[in-house]
């Protein structure tokens, strides 16, 4: 028997799936060529109605690493029920989150654990390189985000660096002694969400690892490429992550508030876009409004802000008249 079989797993590989069949072995087979040969994969089967299941079984036959968590309940719990799954079920002593139609590098796992130990951090990030496939099988793949920044809180709301949800490996005692778990109520920017609280509510050493050691597949089933069609649920989480991060703000360490509402109204900007597409007036007045309570904005600037949001839903007109009430009466940028 092999000596990784016989020990505890150095790292933890969290899995989620739903109906995945389609690339979840080509995945699998990624994590199995890893340089790092002590880890288990964690696969949580989200109530799947293809192959999935069947697909991480005959895998998991020849590969004891590999593990099938079966979901439950009648229907998907999305992919944040399935991660705090493979959290609550994950034996090793390092966590990465992966989904299962993304590819790693051979060396991913050890580069960021080779880190992480000799710096004695809580979490090593690495970046990725996105991919897609045509109909032709022919691979096009675009420039890794960046990760370094000198203000990180800020840059990530605002898209200008990211992590994802598989870029960093985490210290399971990191997320374990703070009770970090996904928030289960959102499917969009939880990443966003779980990274913010993970790094910057508590606090925790970090190192980078500048190469893209992960293959973002972007295809029309991907849940980035649907949410790219702003669905009305898509709509709903950013709105409630946004204003979850701003009532967090109190809580963070060495923050530049200022920065960082600068880039949070710059976000609610973009999402009257996103709302305006999803034809979402409803969930985008109601999050707005709830902004203009936590700024205590007074009755005149709630009406003046309905108005324009109105008027910018129903005529796609006057960008700029809403943009200057949601700016000015929350704080966000100076009057102009």
């Amino acid at each position: 028997m092999p000596e990784y079989l016989q020990l505890e797993p150095s790292v933890s590989i969290i899995v989620p799936a739903h109906n995945s069949a389609k690339y979840l072995a080509e995945t699998l087979a990624s994590v199995q060529r890893q340089s790092l040969s002590d880890w288990e994969c964690l696969v949580i089967d989200d109530n799947s109605t293809d192959e999935t299941a069947a697909i991480a079984i005959s895998i998991a036959n020849n590969d004891p690493r590999i593990k099938l968590i079966l979901g439950n309940g009648p229907k998907p719990r999305g992919p944040s029920f399935c991660r705090n799954r493979g959290l609550e079920a994950a034996s090793g002593k390092y966590i990465q989150f992966f989904d299962s139609d993304d590819l790693m590098a051979p060396s991913m796992l050890e580069q960021k654990l080779r880190i992480i130990e000799q710096c004695d951090a809580d979490v090593a990030i690495c970046t990725l390189v996105n991919f897609w496939t045509d109909a032709n099988a022919v691979v096009r793949y675009a420039h890794p985000r960046n990760l370094i920044s000198s203000s990180p809180l800020s840059d990530q709301i605002s898209g200008l660096c990211g992590y994802f949800v598989s870029g960093p490996l985490w210290k399971a005692r990191h997320l374990l002694n703070h009770s970090i778990q996904f928030d289960e109520h959102i499917s969009n920017m939880e990443d966003l969400d779980f990274n913010i609280r993970a790094i910057h509510v508590y606090p925790c050493k970090l190192q980078f690892v500048d190469e893209p050691l992960i293959y973002y597949r972007r295809h029309s089933n991907s849940t980035s490429s649907a949410q790219s069609l702003y669905n009305r649920k898509c709509v709903s989480d950013a709105y409630y992550v946004r204003a979850k991060i701003f009532r967090m703000l109190p809580e963070m360490k060495d923050t530049d508030i200022r920065t960082v509402q600068v880039a949070l109204g710059a976000g609610f900007v973009h999402g009257l876009m996103m709302a305006s597409g999803a034809r979402s007036l409803t969930y985008m007045l109601k999050n707005y409004l709830s902004i203009c309570r936590l700024h205590k904005a007074s009755v005149v600037e709630r009406l003046n802000l309905i108005f324009a949001a109105i008027v910018f839903c129903l005529f796609r007109r006057g960008s700029r008249l809403f943009a200057r009430q949601v700016t000015i009466q929350n704080g966000f940028f100076p009057k102009y």
